[in-house]
């Protein structure tokens, strides 16, 4: 092997133990969910879709959080 493909193999498996992509989705998701909310709560007079978008926008966070968190490893 060679000293490139070593290193390549060694940060490939910390990315892997350490599960970075998944975690760094989750927040990505949670700033957008949080985007969202303030977004909506500074709405003069929110329409029907406009809450139903917020709701189905916070409903999906709780469900990929709930994924991830209750996943064993």
């Amino acid at each position: 092997m060679t000293k490139f493909t070593e290193v390549l193999e060694a940060w490939s498996h910390a990315i892997d133990s350490f599960k970075i992509i998944p975690r760094l989705l989750i927040l990505l998701y949670m700033y957008l969910t949080y985007s969202c909310v303030f977004w909506y709560m500074g709405l003069e007079a929110p329409s029907l879709e406009q809450s139903g978008m917020v709701s189905v926008i916070t409903s999906a966070q709780a469900v990929a959080l709930g994924l991830f968190l209750g996943k064993s490893g």
